[in-house]
Formats: C-alpha cells, sequence, structure tokens
C-alpha cells in the first residue's frame, strides 16, 4: 500500500523537497549574509603602516567572508529564475508521464471494449445458431400423369418444407429446375422462379409440412422409352434449386439438389 502511494504521489514528494532545498538554501544565505555585516563592523579602519614598521611581520586583519556566488542563483528571491525554470521543467515531465499513463490506460480500456465486444458478438451467434430456423427439404415421388402417355411426358412432384428449429422461418425467394438429363452430362439451364411456389410463405417449427408443387417441361418420350432410359441408367431426373428465407431478422440461403434414380 505504501508502495503503491509512493509511486502514486512522488511528484508532490518531488515538490516538497524543492521547496524545503529553497527555504534552507535561503536562510543559510540569511545568516552568512548576517555574519559578513558583523564582521565588517568588528573590523575598524586600518591604521596606516610607518617605514620603521615595514620590516615588521604583518599583523593579521579580519577579512569579510562572503558565501559563494552560486548560491545567490538559487536563494529566495534572487533565484526565483533559476526555481521557476525548475518548476516548469518539473511540470512539463509531469504532465508527460501522466499523459503517458493516460494514454496506456486508454488503449487497455479500447482493448477490453474490442474483447467484450467480441464475446457479446459470440455469444449472440450462438444465441441466434440455438434459436434460428431451419429449414429442411424433402422430395415426394415423382408421378407421371396418365393423359400424356401416348405424345409425351411431364414429371411432376411435390418438395416438403419443414422446420427443425425454434423460430418461424419466412419464405423471401426461391427457384427450381426440373429436368430429364442424358448420361448425367447434358448442361442444365438456370432454376426458374416463377416454378417455386410454396402454398404457404411462413413454416412454423414442428408443424404440418407446406408443400410446393414443381413439374417439368413437355418431354418428347413415350412412357415406355422413359422406362427403359431410366432401367438402364441413360437417363436420370434431376431436381436442383435454391431459396431463401428469413428467421430472427437474419437472411439464409439454402441450395438443393436431387437426382433420380440414386446410385
Amino acid at each position: 500500500m505504501l508502495k503503491r502511494l509512493m509511486f502514486r504521489y512522488w511528484p508532490l514528494l518531488l515538490l516538497f523537497t524543492l521547496i524545503v532545498a529553497v527555504l534552507c538554501m535561503s536562510r543559510y544565505a540569511e545568516n552568512r549574509k548576517a555574519g559578513n555585516q558583523e564582521d565588517a563592523q568588528i573590523s575598524g579602519p586600518q591604521t596606516p603602516i610607518s617605514p620603521s614598521d615595514a620590516d615588521k611581520s604583518p599583523q593579521k586583519t579580519n577579512k569579510p567572508k562572503h558565501p559563494p556566488s552560486w548560491i545567490d542563483t538559487f536563494t529566495w528571491p534572487e533565484g526565483v529564475t533559476a526555481w521557476a525554470l525548475f518548476l516548469t521543467l518539473f511540470v512539463i515531465a509531469w504532465q508527460s508521464i501522466e499523459t503517458h499513463a493516460a494514454a496506456e490506460a486508454t488503449a487497455a480500456g479500447v482493448e477490453t471494449a474490442k474483447q467484450q465486444a467480441v464475446l457479446m458478438r459470440e455469444q449472440n451467434d450462438t444465441q441466434i445458431n440455438r434459436e434460428r430456423a431451419r429449414l429442411n427439404l424433402d422430395f415426394q415421388p415423382i408421378e407421371i400423369p396418365e393423359s400424356r402417355f401416348d405424345d409425351g411426358i411431364d414429371l411432376r412432384s411435390c418438395i416438403e418444407l419443414t422446420n427443425s428449429g425454434h423460430s418461424n422461418a419466412f419464405i423471401k425467394f426461391g427457384a427450381v429446375g426440373f429436368v430429364l438429363t442424358s448420361s448425367g452430362h447434358s448442361p442444365l439451364s438456370g432454376a426458374n422462379p416463377d416454378d417455386f411456389a410454396p402454398a404457404l410463405n411462413t413454416v412454423e417449427p414442428s408443424k404440418e409440412p407446406v408443400y410446393c408443387p414443381i413439374q417439368s417441361d413437355d418431354i418428347p418420350l413415350r412412357i415406355k422409352d422413359f422406362c427403359e432410359d431410366m432401367a438402364d441408367g441413360t437417363r436420370s431426373i434431376y431436381l436442383y434449386g435454391f431459396v431463401e428465407y428469413e428467421t430472427l431478422g437474419i437472411r439464409w440461403h439454402r441450395d438443393f439438389g436431387w437426382t433420380a434414380p440414386r446410385k
């Protein structure tokens, strides 16, 4: 505790030491001056020396004593300029130290704020990840309407949208493609947003699925040829697309793709 107080208030202790030093040196200079005045009064005018006394040993005289000249530089009030300079330098040094300490404290505060922000962001992400909606997609079996068996076929199915999360999923946008490919290498066109039309735009958690019916373009192929191609693997059905939904104010993107027959 004492060490901490000395480290914190050392400038005040140094200032007190300087003031004491000024007072002591001023007192010393005053005493020396007073002693010099007394010595000057005691010593009278010197008696002229006659020629007959020239060979005699010189008499000892009292010479006034003067304090060293440098003491006047630090006494009061003669040394006010020097002490003012010292105090100015002292204040500048003290302010520099305080400024440096304040800058370090500010940097530490900024770093602490950053760490708290990162921690809060992680906690918020964890909370959102725990409470958000989780959209699942499944597909019903493919159907071929009997009325088109002779001149061609079209394929129909339905996407089932379920929510396994804890918040509602709001469907914002989606697209789907439903094609019959050859040898698995046919180029795919972009998914069509017009073909993605769910019955409801809100999928509640743990509720009944929301259905989205889909239908392929007309395929100029007899049902017999279609079944043979599907059986020997020369053709396959590919259902693909994406759906975007919003939960807890955040938008999510989900791609999907499904191939039949499954290998």
